[in-house]
């Protein structure tokens, strides 16, 4: 029996199944185990004044570290860059949407973000993409799992929140009217689904690596050394995208005050082949640049 360890939101629970399903196909049987994170328990303060990094994902090391669970599920743009040294990435699902998305209470399907006076969000990064592009927009905090924040959303008068597309897509809220923010750069490995295991547990990794797909790996490799060499994180306003073009690997990179004041950003090519270093060259050369000093110190 494979112990699934998941948060108790209904998106993660989806993702769960997911992983579920696929030790189904193998003829393995598996089963949910429901815990509590710290950042579930905490909605009233923002995420960088509760813990930032490993904030939805601490718990859930912890079970796997005292063999509570063989498997954690997680939302990969939650995982820190630096994880327990026993602890290991042991595959990466094919990558759903990986944009942001902005729910909206108006009908009209020609809305202009231009007429709103404000949204919500409980995420530095897009409180600062939004308000470079509309600077004179108020931002409202928002946290909580996505069913939560819909129903915040419908009970203020704000005129939108923005959320990871995935989230949405996945949880099939069919009812909500939104569209997706493709020219915001969206977080690190934002619409991908890590398994972690044990490091030394080579049965369950080996059985893992077959759901793996190579492709997201590769391109979520890539957006994790660039926030990694900014010493960034969940809490950072610091967007990398990574796609394969046929034998090309393009990278997009941005970094933003938290005010929305001032952006860098960055956009480097690589071959199939020799994408190695693309993240870690990025951040190399966007520090030479001085995007350090737009990074707030923690």
């Amino acid at each position: 029996m494979i112990r699934i360890g998941t948060r108790k939101s209904k998106l993660a629970i989806w993702q769960a199944n997911l992983i579920k399903k696929k030790f189904d196909h193998l003829n393995i049987k598996s089963d949910l185990v429901l815990i509590d994170s710290q950042g579930d328990k905490i909605l009233d303060k923002p995420i960088k004044l509760i813990g930032g990094k490993g904030l939805f994902t601490k718990e859930l090391d912890k079970a796997l570290l005292k063999n509570e669970i063989d498997i954690a599920i997680h939302s990969y743009k939650d995982v820190p860059t630096e994880i327990d040294e026993n602890i290991t990435v042991c595959s990466v699902m094919k990558r759903g949407n990986p944009y942001d998305a902005i729910v909206y209470k108006s009908k009209s399907n020609k809305v202009d973000f231009k007429e709103f006076k404000g949204v919500a969000t409980g995420s530095s990064r897009r409180k600062a993409q939004w308000l470079y592009r509309f600077n004179n927009h108020k931002i409202f905090p928002l946290r909580g799992n996505v069913d939560t924040r819909v129903k915040k959303l419908n009970l203020n008068n704000w005129d939108g929140a923005i959320f990871a597309a995935a989230g949405i897509e996945r949880l099939n809220f069919s009812n909500l009217n939104y569209k997706i923010l493709n020219w915001m750069t969206p977080c690190p490995a934002q619409g991908s689904i890590a398994i972690m295991c044990n490091r030394n547990n080579s049965n369950i990794i080996s059985t893992c690596q077959k759901f793996n797909d190579e492709e997201t790996m590769i391109c979520n490799t890539i957006e994790r050394d660039f926030l990694k060499n900014l010493n960034g994180g969940c809490s950072s306003p610091i967007g990398g995208l990574a796609k394969i073009k046929k034998n090309t690997i393009e990278f997009n990179g941005e970094v933003l005050d938290e005010f929305g004041q001032k952006r860098m950003s960055i956009n480097l090519k690589a071959k199939y082949d020799k994408y190695s270093s693309l993240g870690i060259d990025a951040s190399k050369k966007l520090i030479n640049q001085g995007v350090m000093s737009l990074i707030t110190k923690k």
